[in-house]
């Protein structure tokens, strides 16, 4: 689990994060716009594909509120027209969906 708080004054161009799981609160300030866009799942390669028309989504940020997503849901931050937005960014793994070491690797870490 990675853990920051981060502060907004630009635009977060089209990505997906390196996790399971994302948790995104908005902590507040004076902002205006900043709301997160989403655009679909794909697989790597086609994550640069337009998103359909169904897969849009924006969430808007609102002081205290958070929303809980698929790390691989493609998003970006819209640009933020005055102010600036401070949000807590958590970003989650899980064990069982990452690919296991390998035998040899697994061994070092569990000999005492």
């Amino acid at each position: 689990m990675n853990l920051i708080i981060i502060s907004f004054g630009y635009q977060l161009d089209f990505h997906i994060d390196d996790a399971d799981v994302t948790l995104n609160v908005c902590l507040g300030k004076q902002f205006e716009g900043g709301n997160l866009y989403f655009g679909g799942v794909r697989c790597a390669y086609h994550q640069s594909s337009a998103p359909r028309k169904e897969e849009e989504f924006i969430f808007e940020h609102k002081r205290g509120q958070g929303i809980f997503h698929l790390s691989k849901h493609r998003h970006l931050a819209q640009h933020i027209k005055s102010g600036t937005r401070h949000n807590l960014i958590m970003w989650c793994r899980s064990s069982s969906f990452r690919v296991p070491l390998l035998p040899s690797l697994s061994l070092l870490f569990t000999q005492q």
